[in-house]
């Protein structure tokens, strides 16, 4: 192995706080803030095929379905990969993590129309505004239930 490496590798097992980035996430908190990331990188997926979808005149919340699927799948794999840990059989999880979406879904979707067909918010104000609200649902879920 490069030395540059084994002086990273030491590093990080001799820092306290190399959890939150690197290795297990032991604990919520180093969970939440991986999460945070990871539904960062989400949302801009979901965000960048919402525009590119409402760009092609595709209505709001037919593009939200069509952006919240790409979103949905990057969040799973990057959720698997580095935030939690799976704790069962792949077609439970992933039936799980589906309905979860699913949900969180139907939370967009009825905050998005609330917020553009009652308050007269712009589609794209709306869906940031949606998204930061239902990561507290999809976490918390998630948490609860599908990655014990």
């Amino acid at each position: 192995m490069p030395p540059f490496l084994l002086r990273l590798r030491a590093f990080v097992s001799a820092h306290r706080h190399g959890h939150w980035f690197v290795g297990k996430a032991n604990g919520t908190r180093v969970q939440f803030f991986r999460y945070f990331f990871v539904g960062g990188s989400s949302a801009v997926v979901d965000f960048t095929v919402y525009v590119i979808v409402l760009k092609f005149g595709v209505h709001y919340l037919v593009a939200k379905l069509i952006s919240y699927c790409f979103g949905f799948t990057w969040n799973y794999l990057l959720s698997i990969l580095w935030v939690f840990e799976s704790s069962r059989a792949f077609r439970k999880e992933i039936s799980v993590v589906f309905f979860i979406s699913l949900l969180g879904l139907l939370w967009t979707e009825l905050l998005l129309y609330f917020f553009v067909d009652t308050l007269s918010l712009g589609a794209i104000v709306a869906n940031i505004i949606a998204t930061f609200l239902v990561l507290f649902w999809n976490f918390g879920a998630r948490k609860m239930w599908a990655f014990k």
